[in-house]
């Protein structure tokens, strides 16, 4: 099955209506998207669930030989909100770790965790996997971001460092723009 194929079907497990927990949401959407990226949520040196980050546990942590390179966040469906980028973002910042997920299964939000300003403006990316006609470009932006091999080579780094630098420009043109 492909990344685009595992999407859609998550897509479907989403609209069911039968994942209610958050416990349901990592299992039936989170995981099957990360095996697809080629992590291996069975060896302890690249994915370790329940990670210890100083003032909690994040709910996932990436590794390269045992050293966090993301941290994925889970909530139940329709339960992000400003307190859910707190936590994650104080779970980061005690273990320098880049990148950061936060995801209710539908909505990824994709941060830069170094990044200057509030939790909000390190967002680079937000997807929602329900707006299925986006499905091929999400495939493209999980390919860049999140596989495997481009996350331990640094590349989801560099690429994700260049979309929010693009996001900044943007939001600047458009500020400037009525001005001139």
């Amino acid at each position: 099955m492909s990344l685009e194929q595992t999407l859609l079907t998550v897509v479907k497990r989403l609209r069911s209506g039968h994942l209610k927990n958050e416990a349901q949401v990592k299992q039936a959407v989170i995981l099957p998207i990360l095996r697809k990226l080629g992590w291996d949520d069975t060896d302890p040196e690249e994915f370790e669930p329940e990670y210890s980050a100083g003032n909690g546990l994040v709910d996932y942590a990436l590794l390269d030989r045992g050293s966090p390179l993301y941290f994925i966040e889970a909530k139940r469906i329709g339960a992000l909100d400003a307190g859910g980028e707190e936590q994650l973002f104080g779970y980061a910042s005690n273990r320098g770790v880049p990148l950061l997920v936060l995801t209710d299964g539908d909505r990824w939000d994709f941060y830069l965790s170094m990044a200057v300003g509030v939790p909000s403006e390190r967002r680079f990316y937000r997807l929602e996997l329900q707006l299925e006609h986006k499905i091929p470009e999400y495939v493209e932006f999980f390919d860049e971001h999140l596989r495997k091999d481009r996350v331990v080579s640094g590349e989801a780094k560099r690429n994700a460092e260049q979309r929010h630098a693009s996001n900044i420009q943007r939001e600047r043109a458009q500020v400037a723009i009525p001005d001139a």
